[in-house]
């Protein structure tokens, strides 16, 4: 085995420092420009860049004067990158200007500016996804900016992960995401003074019906964290049985349809637990973190029929069982990750779960030819509440001007059915979700 000490120890009496030293034990350090490197447009298919400092797999790379990119490609969108060149045992020795079509960051790279060219000429240069950040603020941990400053003035619903250079968030105004997880990064700061709302947008809501039993709620998969699986719906009650013919026993009764189980809640995925100091590990825009739904209520069993002589028609038993209620959908996650995040005294983030539904009551018995009532038709069990979601914020600096504005509260599961035969159950409640962050 050989023992590495750095600077290295060798066979010579120099320590040598090698650069795949600071490549394997500087690779906390990010890929950014420290200053300069300005792109412009330059004569044709070029563009010029000025001096200027970075860090590049934890090596320094510098140029001391203005150095011309050309032949850039005609009609596309062309990127210019600082690349690492190496000698033949891998070390790095120097670095190069390099471009291309594609937006897939090459080996050893840096990114410079993104430049779109007419057949002949440069027409943009685009430096706003190129990482800026000085020291450990790096883009990996508050983002390249590339989305800009942006205000949200009216309810608006995002698509993706937004990478913005500033945030702000008017009053009155919501912003949520059709499903979870809802991420947003800020160079600067994120400013929230309305709402980010992602309730209900996780785990599935169960459904009730009205068969033998509710179908229980499909939890959604939850990734690097836990929440436990989602609450089961209310039982269903039974139906009643039939009564028999005054003076006569020629056919005994029917008994009443059994209650419907209550649907259970969906289960969840084991979890790893998540580390706030370095969300870098995190792939937030590629899994989903949702809290699961709470199951739906089972239905009522139908009323029995009444027993009858020969020739004598039957007195049917009710069949108009409860239905079960639903299950509540669960909270989704909000993923804050800025340098600095304020909350207005009117802001709130959101991440609840939903509540469950009330069952229905099943129908009363009912009588026909004289003979005695048929069977009373059984309730509905109640849904369950959903299990809230989870708000992970990661800054430098935290500002909470308000009070109960980090909310992922549980659903509340709903009351049964009355009205029909025996006591269906009600719903359970949801579990209360997690505020994650660094302090």
């Amino acid at each position: 085995m050989t023992k590495i000490l750095i600077p290295r120890s060798d066979s010579v009496s120099a320590k040598i420092v090698e650069p795949s030293d600071f490549t394997e034990y500087f690779s906390f350090m990010d890929d950014y420009i420290i200053n300069g490197f300005t792109v412009t447009a330059g004569s044709g298919l070029a563009v010029s860049i000025t001096s200027g400092k970075a860090r590049l797999k934890g090596l320094f790379v510098h140029n001391t004067a203005t150095e011309t990119v050309s032949s850039l490609t005609a009609s596309q969108t062309n990127y210019v990158w600082i690349t690492l060149t190496r000698d033949g045992n891998g070390e790095a020795e120097s670095w190069n200007f390099t471009k291309g079509t594609s937006a897939t960051v090459p080996t050893d790279s840096v990114l410079v500016a993104k430049v779109t060219t007419s057949g002949s000429a440069v027409t943009a240069v685009d430096e706003n996804e190129t990482p800026k950040d000085a020291g450990l603020n790096n883009t990996k941990a508050w983002g390249g900016g590339g989305d800009g400053n942006v205000t949200i003035a009216s309810n608006t619903t995002l698509s993706d992960v937004k990478y913005y250079d500033n945030l702000v968030i008017n009053s009155g105004v919501t912003v949520t995401k059709a499903s979870s997880p809802l991420v947003i990064y800020a160079k600067g700061t994120i400013t929230v003074n309305g709402t980010i709302d992602m309730t209900g947008k996780g785990g599935a809501a169960g459904s009730g019906n009205s068969a033998s039993s509710g179908a229980g709620g499909a939890g959604g998969t939850s990734v690097n964290m836990q929440q436990g699986a989602g609450a089961n719906g209310g039982a269903g009650s039974a139906g009643s049985s039939g009564g028999s013919y005054p003076g006569g026993s020629d056919n005994p009764a029917t008994s009443g349809g059994a209650g419907g189980a209550g649907g259970a809640g969906g289960a969840n995925s084991s979890s790893v637990s998540p580390n706030t100091k370095h969300v870098t590990k995190f792939t937030m825009n590629e899994t989903n973190f949702v809290g699961a739904g709470g199951g739906g209520g089972g239905a009522g069993g139908n009323g029995g029929n009444s027993s009858f002589p020969n020739g004598v028609s039957p007195c049917s038993g009710n069949t108009n069982a409860g239905d079960g209620g639903n299950g509540g959908a669960g909270g989704g996650m909000i993923v804050l990750i800025g340098n600095k995040i304020t909350i207005g005294s009117g802001g709130s983030i959101k991440c609840n779960g939903n509540n469950g539904t009330a069952g229905t009551g099943g129908a009363n018995s009912q009588s026909q030819h004289g003979c005695n009532f048929g069977g009373t038709s059984g309730n509905g069990g109640g849904g369950a509440g959903g299990n809230g979601g989870y708000i992970y914020l990661v800054y430098n600096s935290l500002t909470n001007n308000g009070s109960n504005n980090l909310q992922v509260s549980a659903g509340t599961g709903a009351a049964a059915g009355t009205g029909g035969n025996g006591t269906a159950s009600a719903g359970g409640n949801g579990t209360v979700g997690l505020v994650l962050h660094d302090d």
